[in-house]
Protein backbone atom coordinates (compact mmCIF):
# COMPACT_ATOMS: atom_id res chain seq x y z
CA UNK A 1 0.00 0.00 0.00
CA UNK A 2 3.31 2.50 1.22
CA UNK A 3 4.88 1.67 -2.22
CA UNK A 4 1.44 2.06 -4.47
CA UNK A 5 1.05 5.71 -2.65
CA UNK A 6 4.63 6.44 -3.07
CA UNK A 7 4.08 5.61 -7.10
CA UNK A 8 0.65 8.01 -7.03
CA UNK A 9 2.83 11.26 -5.85
CA UNK A 10 5.44 10.34 -8.64
CA UNK A 11 2.44 10.16 -11.33
CA UNK A 12 1.10 13.48 -9.67
CA UNK A 13 4.24 14.84 -10.05
CA UNK A 14 4.58 14.07 -13.74
CA UNK A 15 1.03 15.11 -14.45
CA UNK A 16 0.58 18.26 -12.55
CA UNK A 17 4.34 19.63 -13.22
CA UNK A 18 4.28 22.97 -14.87
CA UNK A 19 7.46 23.42 -16.90
CA UNK A 20 9.17 26.56 -14.93
CA UNK A 21 8.14 25.23 -11.72
CA UNK A 22 9.73 23.18 -9.69
CA UNK A 23 7.91 20.44 -7.11
CA UNK A 24 8.83 19.01 -3.94
CA UNK A 25 6.51 16.27 -3.46
CA UNK A 26 6.67 14.19 0.16
CA UNK A 27 5.34 11.27 1.83
CA UNK A 28 6.28 10.95 5.46
CA UNK A 29 5.21 7.47 6.85
CA UNK A 30 4.13 7.00 10.48
CA UNK A 31 2.57 10.40 11.50
CA UNK A 32 1.60 11.09 14.95
CA UNK A 33 -2.31 11.18 14.76
CA UNK A 34 -1.97 12.51 17.98
CA UNK A 35 -0.45 15.85 17.93
CA UNK A 36 -0.66 18.62 15.72
CA UNK A 37 -0.23 18.11 12.08
CA UNK A 38 3.80 19.01 11.15
CA UNK A 39 4.82 22.18 8.39
CA UNK A 40 6.29 21.30 5.38
CA UNK A 41 8.67 24.39 4.65
CA UNK A 42 11.51 24.44 1.87
CA UNK A 43 14.28 27.57 1.64
CA UNK A 44 15.54 28.99 -1.58
CA UNK A 45 16.96 31.97 -2.80
CA UNK A 46 16.55 34.19 -5.54
CA UNK A 47 19.53 37.00 -6.48
CA UNK A 48 16.78 40.00 -5.72
CA UNK A 49 14.94 38.50 -3.15
CA UNK A 50 17.37 36.99 -0.65
CA UNK A 51 16.20 33.88 0.86
CA UNK A 52 12.33 33.36 0.66
CA UNK A 53 10.52 30.16 1.79
CA UNK A 54 7.68 27.89 0.83
CA UNK A 55 5.75 26.63 3.20
CA UNK A 56 2.86 23.92 3.12
CA UNK A 57 0.75 21.96 5.92
CA UNK A 58 1.46 18.03 5.87
CA UNK A 59 -1.73 16.55 5.00
CA UNK A 60 -3.01 13.88 7.97
CA UNK A 61 -1.83 10.90 5.58
CA UNK A 62 1.35 12.63 5.60
CA UNK A 63 1.65 13.73 2.18
CA UNK A 64 2.84 17.23 0.62
CA UNK A 65 3.46 19.14 -2.17
CA UNK A 66 5.58 22.51 -2.22
CA UNK A 67 5.82 24.19 -5.34
CA UNK A 68 8.82 26.70 -6.35
CA UNK A 69 9.79 28.98 -8.68
CA UNK A 70 13.45 28.48 -9.02
CA UNK A 71 15.47 31.00 -11.83
CA UNK A 72 18.91 28.73 -11.19
CA UNK A 73 19.84 25.26 -10.03
CA UNK A 74 20.63 25.65 -6.18
CA UNK A 75 20.90 23.99 -3.09
CA UNK A 76 17.42 24.29 -1.16
CA UNK A 77 16.65 23.08 2.56
CA UNK A 78 13.61 20.82 3.16
CA UNK A 79 12.47 21.13 6.74
CA UNK A 80 9.67 18.51 8.09
CA UNK A 81 9.09 18.73 11.71
CA UNK A 82 12.59 18.80 13.08
CA UNK A 83 13.99 17.14 10.59
CA UNK A 84 16.55 18.92 7.57
CA UNK A 85 17.25 17.52 4.28
CA UNK A 86 19.28 18.90 2.20
CA UNK A 87 18.29 19.40 -1.99
CA UNK A 88 20.19 19.91 -4.93
CA UNK A 89 17.52 21.20 -7.53
CA UNK A 90 17.06 22.52 -11.14
CA UNK A 91 14.36 24.52 -12.38
CA UNK A 92 11.61 22.52 -13.58
CA UNK A 93 12.34 19.37 -11.73
CA UNK A 94 9.72 17.07 -10.06
CA UNK A 95 11.25 15.17 -6.95
CA UNK A 96 9.36 12.61 -4.53
CA UNK A 97 11.05 11.84 -1.44
CA UNK A 98 9.38 9.24 1.10
CA UNK A 99 10.61 8.44 4.97
CA UNK A 100 9.77 7.50 8.35
CA UNK A 101 8.69 10.11 10.67
CA UNK A 102 10.89 11.05 14.01
CA UNK A 103 10.78 14.35 15.70
CA UNK A 104 14.57 13.24 17.01
CA UNK A 105 16.80 16.09 14.39
CA UNK A 106 19.52 13.95 15.17
CA UNK A 107 18.35 11.05 13.80
CA UNK A 108 19.50 10.66 10.15
CA UNK A 109 15.48 9.80 7.97
CA UNK A 110 16.51 6.66 5.56
CA UNK A 111 14.81 9.19 2.42
CA UNK A 112 13.88 6.97 -0.89
CA UNK A 113 13.82 9.28 -3.92
CA UNK A 114 12.01 9.47 -7.30
CA UNK A 115 11.45 11.36 -9.61
CA UNK A 116 13.75 14.37 -11.91
CA UNK A 117 17.65 13.96 -9.99
CA UNK A 118 16.40 11.55 -7.62
CA UNK A 119 20.29 9.75 -7.43
CA UNK A 120 22.33 13.09 -7.22
CA UNK A 121 19.40 14.19 -4.52
CA UNK A 122 20.14 10.60 -2.59
CA UNK A 123 23.91 11.15 -2.52
CA UNK A 124 23.46 14.70 -1.99
CA UNK A 125 21.24 14.32 1.36
CA UNK A 126 23.09 11.56 2.82
CA UNK A 127 26.58 13.58 2.10
CA UNK A 128 25.26 17.08 3.67
CA UNK A 129 23.80 14.26 6.79
CA UNK A 130 27.05 12.55 6.88
CA UNK A 131 29.69 15.52 6.87
CA UNK A 132 27.49 18.40 8.18
CA UNK A 133 28.15 17.24 12.08
CA UNK A 134 32.43 17.65 10.98
CA UNK A 135 33.96 20.82 13.25
CA UNK A 136 35.69 21.62 10.24
CA UNK A 137 32.02 21.45 7.95
CA UNK A 138 29.08 21.70 9.21
CA UNK A 139 27.02 22.49 12.43
CA UNK A 140 29.46 23.13 14.64
CA UNK A 141 31.73 24.96 12.12
CA UNK A 142 30.75 28.30 13.45
CA UNK A 143 31.71 27.71 16.84
CA UNK A 144 35.04 26.41 16.10
CA UNK A 145 36.09 29.42 13.63
CA UNK A 146 35.02 31.68 16.71
CA UNK A 147 37.92 30.49 18.61
CA UNK A 148 40.01 30.72 16.07
CA UNK A 149 39.24 34.00 15.41
CA UNK A 150 39.75 34.83 19.17
CA UNK A 151 43.39 33.51 19.15
CA UNK A 152 45.16 33.87 15.52
CA UNK A 153 45.77 37.48 13.77
CA UNK A 154 44.87 38.03 10.39
CA UNK A 155 47.62 36.24 8.20
CA UNK A 156 47.56 32.71 10.49
CA UNK A 157 43.95 32.62 10.25
CA UNK A 158 44.14 32.98 6.73
CA UNK A 159 46.69 30.06 6.65
CA UNK A 160 44.73 28.33 8.96
CA UNK A 161 41.89 28.65 7.25
CA UNK A 162 43.13 27.60 3.83
CA UNK A 163 44.51 24.87 5.12
CA UNK A 164 41.08 23.37 6.29
CA UNK A 165 39.77 24.14 2.92
CA UNK A 166 41.74 21.72 1.54
CA UNK A 167 40.75 19.10 4.37
CA UNK A 168 37.24 19.87 3.19
CA UNK A 169 37.70 19.70 -0.48
CA UNK A 170 39.49 16.12 0.24
CA UNK A 171 36.74 15.17 2.90
CA UNK A 172 34.42 15.30 0.05
CA UNK A 173 36.26 14.29 -2.87
CA UNK A 174 36.27 11.15 -1.08
CA UNK A 175 32.83 11.23 -0.76
CA UNK A 176 32.38 11.29 -4.38
CA UNK A 177 34.93 8.43 -4.96
CA UNK A 178 34.14 5.69 -3.20
CA UNK A 179 30.90 6.03 -4.27
CA UNK A 180 31.48 6.70 -7.56
CA UNK A 181 29.76 9.61 -8.42
CA UNK A 182 30.25 11.98 -11.43
CA UNK A 183 27.51 13.90 -11.55
CA UNK A 184 28.69 17.46 -13.05
CA UNK A 185 26.20 19.79 -10.96
CA UNK A 186 27.16 18.17 -7.61
CA UNK A 187 30.81 18.39 -8.41
CA UNK A 188 30.17 22.13 -9.66
CA UNK A 189 28.29 22.65 -6.30
CA UNK A 190 31.40 21.35 -4.19
CA UNK A 191 33.98 23.62 -6.63
CA UNK A 192 31.45 26.86 -5.22
CA UNK A 193 30.93 25.70 -1.82
CA UNK A 194 34.66 25.32 -0.98
CA UNK A 195 34.93 28.22 -2.37
CA UNK A 196 32.40 30.70 -0.70
CA UNK A 197 32.60 28.85 2.63
CA UNK A 198 36.07 29.71 3.80
CA UNK A 199 35.47 33.46 2.02
CA UNK A 200 32.64 34.02 4.51
CA UNK A 201 34.89 33.00 7.55
CA UNK A 202 38.22 35.37 6.26
CA UNK A 203 35.12 38.21 5.78
CA UNK A 204 34.02 37.88 9.10
CA UNK A 205 37.03 37.87 10.88
CA UNK A 206 37.54 41.34 11.89
CA UNK A 207 34.00 41.50 13.34
CA UNK A 208 34.32 38.56 15.87
CA UNK A 209 38.52 39.22 16.37
CA UNK A 210 37.44 42.90 17.53
CA UNK A 211 34.38 41.60 19.55
CA UNK A 212 36.75 39.43 21.60
CA UNK A 213 39.24 41.29 22.09
CA UNK A 214 38.71 44.61 22.74
CA UNK A 215 39.66 46.19 19.21
CA UNK A 216 38.21 48.69 16.64
CA UNK A 217 37.07 47.20 13.80
CA UNK A 218 38.59 49.73 11.50
CA UNK A 219 42.30 49.31 12.80
CA UNK A 220 41.71 45.76 11.75
CA UNK A 221 41.03 47.02 8.12
CA UNK A 222 44.23 48.38 7.72
CA UNK A 223 45.97 45.37 6.88
CA UNK A 224 46.28 45.12 3.38
CA UNK A 225 45.57 41.19 3.35
CA UNK A 226 42.01 42.30 4.07
CA UNK A 227 41.43 44.64 1.48
CA UNK A 228 42.47 42.47 -1.21
CA UNK A 229 39.97 39.68 -0.29
CA UNK A 230 37.19 40.99 -2.42
CA UNK A 231 39.40 41.29 -5.32
CA UNK A 232 40.10 37.41 -5.52
CA UNK A 233 36.35 36.89 -4.51
CA UNK A 234 34.64 35.59 -8.09
CA UNK A 235 31.56 37.35 -7.60
CA UNK A 236 30.45 37.83 -11.10
CA UNK A 237 29.24 34.17 -11.72
CA UNK A 238 25.33 33.88 -11.53
CA UNK A 239 25.62 30.24 -11.43
CA UNK A 240 27.24 30.72 -8.08
CA UNK A 241 23.51 30.32 -6.64
CA UNK A 242 23.65 27.25 -6.76
CA UNK A 243 25.67 27.18 -3.39
CA UNK A 244 23.62 29.19 -0.48
CA UNK A 245 27.07 30.49 0.64
CA UNK A 246 26.92 32.85 -2.17
CA UNK A 247 24.16 34.41 -1.02
CA UNK A 248 25.09 34.68 2.37
CA UNK A 249 28.51 36.59 0.82
CA UNK A 250 26.25 39.17 -1.70
CA UNK A 251 23.50 39.84 1.19
CA UNK A 252 25.31 39.62 4.22
CA UNK A 253 29.47 39.75 4.32
CA UNK A 254 30.00 42.08 1.04
CA UNK A 255 27.23 44.94 2.44
CA UNK A 256 28.97 44.24 5.51
CA UNK A 257 32.76 44.94 4.23
CA UNK A 258 31.10 48.09 3.00
CA UNK A 259 29.71 49.34 5.53
CA UNK A 260 32.91 48.75 7.56
CA UNK A 261 34.75 50.30 5.11
CA UNK A 262 32.54 53.41 4.36
CA UNK A 263 31.57 54.14 7.97
CA UNK A 264 28.05 54.35 6.48
CA UNK A 265 25.30 51.84 7.64
CA UNK A 266 23.64 50.58 3.93
CA UNK A 267 20.17 50.95 5.08
CA UNK A 268 17.93 53.12 3.74
CA UNK A 269 15.58 53.46 6.44
CA UNK A 270 18.65 55.18 8.35
CA UNK A 271 20.00 57.50 5.70
CA UNK A 272 16.66 58.40 4.10
CA UNK A 273 16.27 61.79 6.58
CA UNK A 274 20.21 62.79 6.52
CA UNK A 275 20.96 65.66 4.55
CA UNK A 276 23.27 64.12 1.37
CA UNK A 277 23.69 60.78 3.15
CA UNK A 278 21.21 58.61 0.59
CA UNK A 279 23.58 59.38 -2.29
CA UNK A 280 27.03 59.22 -0.91
CA UNK A 281 26.04 56.16 0.07
CA UNK A 282 24.76 55.16 -2.62
CA UNK A 283 27.99 56.36 -5.36
CA UNK A 284 30.08 54.56 -2.35
CA UNK A 285 28.82 51.42 -3.19
CA UNK A 286 28.54 52.26 -6.85
CA UNK A 287 31.90 52.47 -6.58
CA UNK A 288 33.47 50.00 -3.93
CA UNK A 289 31.95 47.06 -4.90
CA UNK A 290 32.23 45.39 -8.56
CA UNK A 291 30.30 43.22 -10.86
CA UNK A 292 27.10 41.12 -9.44
CA UNK A 293 27.80 41.99 -5.92
CA UNK A 294 27.56 45.54 -6.96
CA UNK A 295 24.39 45.28 -9.35
CA UNK A 296 22.92 43.44 -6.05
CA UNK A 297 23.51 46.18 -3.29
CA UNK A 298 22.57 48.96 -5.37
CA UNK A 299 19.43 47.08 -6.33
CA UNK A 300 18.45 46.27 -3.17
CA UNK A 301 18.82 49.79 -2.01
CA UNK A 302 17.16 51.52 -4.78
CA UNK A 303 14.21 48.87 -4.45
CA UNK A 304 13.74 49.69 -0.46
CA UNK A 305 14.40 53.76 -1.35
CA UNK A 306 11.12 53.46 -3.48
CA UNK A 307 8.79 51.86 -0.52
CA UNK A 308 9.18 54.96 1.46
CA UNK A 309 6.51 57.38 0.23
CA UNK A 310 8.54 60.41 1.28
CA UNK A 311 11.48 59.46 -0.91
CA UNK A 312 10.06 59.39 -4.29
CA UNK A 313 9.77 62.55 -6.07
CA UNK A 314 13.20 64.05 -4.59
CA UNK A 315 15.71 61.11 -4.25
CA UNK A 316 15.55 58.72 -6.39
CA UNK A 317 15.54 59.89 -9.96
CA UNK A 318 19.45 61.04 -9.24
CA UNK A 319 20.02 57.35 -7.89
CA UNK A 320 18.33 55.91 -10.96
CA UNK A 321 20.07 57.96 -13.24
CA UNK A 322 23.38 56.74 -11.57
CA UNK A 323 22.36 52.95 -11.62
CA UNK A 324 21.34 52.88 -15.27
CA UNK A 325 24.20 54.12 -16.26
CA UNK A 326 26.74 51.76 -13.20
CA UNK A 327 24.15 48.33 -13.73
CA UNK A 328 23.94 46.53 -16.88
CA UNK A 329 22.00 43.65 -15.70
CA UNK A 330 18.30 43.54 -17.41
CA UNK A 331 16.59 41.91 -15.06
CA UNK A 332 17.73 43.61 -12.43
CA UNK A 333 16.63 47.06 -13.91
CA UNK A 334 13.37 45.92 -15.05
CA UNK A 335 12.55 45.18 -11.75
CA UNK A 336 13.99 48.97 -10.67
CA UNK A 337 11.88 50.63 -13.38
CA UNK A 338 8.93 48.67 -12.97
CA UNK A 339 9.03 49.82 -9.35
CA UNK A 340 9.60 53.12 -10.15
CA UNK A 341 6.74 53.16 -12.18
CA UNK A 342 4.35 51.42 -10.11
CA UNK A 343 4.61 54.02 -7.05
CA UNK A 344 4.71 57.05 -9.47
CA UNK A 345 1.47 56.08 -11.28
CA UNK A 346 0.23 55.27 -7.84
CA UNK A 347 0.72 58.68 -7.00
CA UNK A 348 -0.46 59.86 -10.27
CA UNK A 349 -4.23 61.27 -10.96
CA UNK A 350 -4.02 59.68 -14.34
CA UNK A 351 -5.17 55.71 -14.30
CA UNK A 352 -4.80 52.92 -15.56
CA UNK A 353 -1.50 53.35 -16.80
CA UNK A 354 -0.78 52.56 -20.31
CA UNK A 355 1.80 52.59 -22.93
CA UNK A 356 1.65 54.21 -26.12
CA UNK A 357 2.94 51.65 -28.96
CA UNK A 358 2.55 54.02 -31.37
CA UNK A 359 5.27 52.67 -33.38
CA UNK A 360 3.37 49.37 -33.48
CA UNK A 361 7.18 46.79 -33.41
CA UNK A 362 6.65 43.84 -32.61
CA UNK A 363 10.42 43.50 -33.09
CA UNK A 364 11.93 46.84 -32.41
CA UNK A 365 15.16 45.95 -33.73
CA UNK A 366 14.29 44.26 -36.90
CA UNK A 367 11.05 47.20 -37.63
CA UNK A 368 11.69 50.38 -35.78
CA UNK A 369 14.10 51.37 -38.36
CA UNK A 370 11.98 50.73 -41.76
CA UNK A 371 9.16 52.12 -39.79
CA UNK A 372 11.01 55.52 -39.30
CA UNK A 373 12.86 55.67 -42.64
CA UNK A 374 9.12 55.10 -44.51
CA UNK A 375 7.26 57.93 -42.39
CA UNK A 376 10.35 59.96 -42.96
CA UNK A 377 10.94 59.16 -46.60
CA UNK A 378 14.15 60.78 -48.43
CA UNK A 379 14.54 62.95 -44.94
CA UNK A 380 17.43 63.08 -42.29
CA UNK A 381 16.38 61.46 -39.10
CA UNK A 382 17.74 63.04 -35.59
CA UNK A 383 16.74 60.09 -33.15
CA UNK A 384 17.07 61.33 -29.41
CA UNK A 385 16.94 58.34 -26.97
CA UNK A 386 16.33 59.69 -23.28
CA UNK A 387 14.19 58.85 -20.13
CA UNK A 388 12.13 61.11 -17.67
CA UNK A 389 14.29 60.28 -14.55
CA UNK A 390 17.52 61.40 -16.48
CA UNK A 391 19.10 64.54 -15.32
CA UNK A 392 21.23 65.37 -18.42
CA UNK A 393 18.92 64.34 -21.32
CA UNK A 394 16.20 67.39 -19.33
CA UNK A 395 19.24 69.68 -19.61
CA UNK A 396 20.13 69.14 -22.93
CA UNK A 397 15.94 69.58 -23.46
CA UNK A 398 16.75 73.23 -23.23
CA UNK A 399 18.53 73.52 -26.68
CA UNK A 400 16.35 71.81 -28.60
CA UNK A 401 13.95 74.79 -29.19
CA UNK A 402 16.89 76.33 -30.75
CA UNK A 403 17.85 73.73 -32.65
CA UNK A 404 14.84 73.01 -34.35
CA UNK A 405 13.74 76.58 -34.92
CA UNK A 406 17.36 76.44 -36.78
CA UNK A 407 16.13 73.63 -39.11
CA UNK A 408 12.75 73.90 -39.07
CA UNK A 409 12.39 74.73 -43.05
CA UNK A 410 15.04 72.10 -43.80
CA UNK A 411 14.53 68.27 -44.52
CA UNK A 412 15.41 67.25 -41.07
CA UNK A 413 12.46 65.77 -38.44
CA UNK A 414 13.33 64.93 -34.83
CA UNK A 415 12.29 61.84 -33.09
CA UNK A 416 12.47 61.73 -28.93
CA UNK A 417 11.65 58.12 -28.17
CA UNK A 418 11.58 57.82 -24.11
CA UNK A 419 12.05 54.45 -22.68
CA UNK A 420 12.22 53.18 -18.92
CA UNK A 421 9.36 55.90 -17.93
CA UNK A 422 5.96 56.10 -16.73
CA UNK A 423 3.58 57.11 -19.55
CA UNK A 424 1.94 59.61 -16.82
CA UNK A 425 5.68 61.51 -15.96
CA UNK A 426 6.70 60.91 -19.61
CA UNK A 427 3.34 62.89 -20.67
CA UNK A 428 3.81 65.65 -18.13
CA UNK A 429 7.53 66.26 -19.29
CA UNK A 430 6.68 66.40 -22.86
CA UNK A 431 3.74 68.77 -21.98
CA UNK A 432 6.23 71.17 -20.04
CA UNK A 433 8.82 71.50 -22.13
CA UNK A 434 6.78 71.99 -25.45
CA UNK A 435 9.18 70.79 -27.90
CA UNK A 436 7.85 69.91 -31.58
CA UNK A 437 8.66 66.84 -33.00
CA UNK A 438 7.79 63.22 -33.21
CA UNK A 439 7.37 62.01 -29.05
CA UNK A 440 7.15 58.16 -28.68
CA UNK A 441 7.34 56.50 -25.43
CA UNK A 442 9.05 53.06 -25.96
CA UNK A 443 8.06 49.75 -23.92
CA UNK A 444 10.78 47.52 -22.44
CA UNK A 445 10.56 44.71 -25.45
CA UNK A 446 10.52 47.92 -27.69
CA UNK A 447 13.86 49.47 -25.85
CA UNK A 448 15.71 45.77 -25.23
CA UNK A 449 15.12 45.25 -29.25
CA UNK A 450 17.29 48.50 -30.33
CA UNK A 451 19.59 47.82 -27.37
CA UNK A 452 22.24 46.05 -29.33
CA UNK A 453 21.16 47.48 -32.81
CA UNK A 454 21.77 50.97 -31.91
CA UNK A 455 24.86 50.04 -29.29
CA UNK A 456 22.54 51.69 -26.74
CA UNK A 457 24.75 52.54 -23.56
CA UNK A 458 22.59 54.72 -21.45
CA UNK A 459 20.67 58.20 -21.87
CA UNK A 460 21.31 60.42 -23.67
CA UNK A 461 22.00 59.00 -26.30
CA UNK A 462 22.00 60.20 -30.17
CA UNK A 463 21.11 58.21 -33.69
CA UNK A 464 21.23 60.29 -36.84
CA UNK A 465 20.05 58.09 -40.08
CA UNK A 466 20.89 59.64 -43.73
CA UNK A 467 18.47 60.33 -46.91
CA UNK A 468 18.87 56.60 -47.49
CA UNK A 469 17.78 54.92 -44.48
CA UNK A 470 21.31 54.24 -43.36
CA UNK A 471 22.79 54.88 -39.64
CA UNK A 472 25.28 57.39 -39.86
CA UNK A 473 25.90 57.77 -36.52
CA UNK A 474 24.71 55.78 -33.13
CA UNK A 475 26.31 57.65 -30.78
CA UNK A 476 25.88 61.20 -31.96
CA UNK A 477 27.96 64.76 -30.58
CA UNK A 478 25.79 66.71 -27.87
CA UNK A 479 23.90 68.87 -28.42
CA UNK A 480 25.49 71.88 -26.55
CA UNK A 481 29.48 72.60 -26.49
CA UNK A 482 31.67 73.11 -23.35
CA UNK A 483 30.51 77.12 -23.57
CA UNK A 484 26.52 75.57 -23.87
CA UNK A 485 26.38 77.01 -26.81
CA UNK A 486 24.81 74.58 -29.84
CA UNK A 487 27.36 71.76 -30.74
CA UNK A 488 29.34 72.94 -33.95
CA UNK A 489 30.39 69.16 -34.76
CA UNK A 490 26.68 68.25 -34.50
CA UNK A 491 25.93 71.33 -37.18
CA UNK A 492 28.45 70.27 -39.22
CA UNK A 493 27.32 66.26 -39.39
CA UNK A 494 23.75 67.69 -40.20
CA UNK A 495 24.39 70.28 -42.77
CA UNK A 496 26.50 67.93 -44.74
CA UNK A 497 23.54 65.14 -44.45
CA UNK A 498 21.19 67.86 -45.64
CA UNK A 499 23.34 68.27 -48.62
CA UNK A 500 23.49 65.55 -49.96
Amino acid sequence: MRLLLFSLIICASISTSIADTTHIFGQILDLPTNSDAPFAIVVARNLLKGTYQVRREVRTDGAFVLPLKLENAQDVFLKVGEVTVSLLLEPGDSLALKWKYSPDPAQSPIIQFAGDHAERNKHFAKMMRQHWRDIDFGSAHGMHMGAQYKELDFREFLQYRMKKKQEQVELLQTYLRENSIGDSLLLKWIDYFTTFQPTNDLLLYPIFHAQVNNMRVQDLLLDTSYYMLLHEISLQDRDAIICSKFLTLLYRDVPMYLRMNSGKRPDYKDLVDADGMVATHFNYMAEAATGLARDVALTKFLLGMMELKESISSQVPPLMEKYYNVVKDRAFIKAVMRKYEFRYDEESVIKPRQYLNVLDLKDGRDSLLPDLVKRFANKVIYIDLWATWCGPCLKEMDYYSKLIEKYKDQDLVFVFLAAHSPENLWRKRVNDLKLTGNHYLLDESQYYGLEDYFDLHGFPQHVIINRKGDIVESRGPTIYDSEHNLNPNLLSTLNELLEK
